[in-house]
């Protein structure tokens, strides 16, 4: 049996929707807003949705990794953290009983060198 890495605390879809909902009433400005939630992607009315039994939160339709999210999760319920944007969640890691996957966006790297 894989040892964990590392304990990831994640919420539900709802968690993670009222965690999205106070940070926009506090700044409603915000463009962006971590998350970490327990869900499966699915698709729902056409696009992707990361869910739980309790609700579901869209995934943004230019999210990177969507394959890597699908291949990593099997379909199952797993710990995800994401950027909540208001296009929908970015998927950036998912959090595997033995490792974390890095599925998120990758830097551009003019905008890395660019203070060099």
């Amino acid at each position: 049996t894989p040892e964990p890495a590392l304990e990831v605390v994640a919420g539900s879809v709802a968690d993670a929707a009222e965690a999205v909902g106070r940070a926009v009433a506090l700044e409603p400005w915000v463009e962006r807003f971590p998350v970490c939630l327990r869900a499966a992607p699915a698709r729902s009315a056409g696009r992707w949705v990361l869910t739980d039994a309790n609700g579901a939160l869209p995934i943004a339709p230019t999210a990177p990794g969507m394959a890597a999210l699908l291949a990593c999760s099997e379909g199952r319920t797993v710990p995800i953290t994401a950027e909540w944007t208001p296009q929908g969640l970015v998927p950036l890691t998912v959090h595997l009983a033995d490792r974390a996957v890095d599925i998120g966006p990758v830097a551009d790297s003019s905008f890395v060198r660019a203070g060099a």
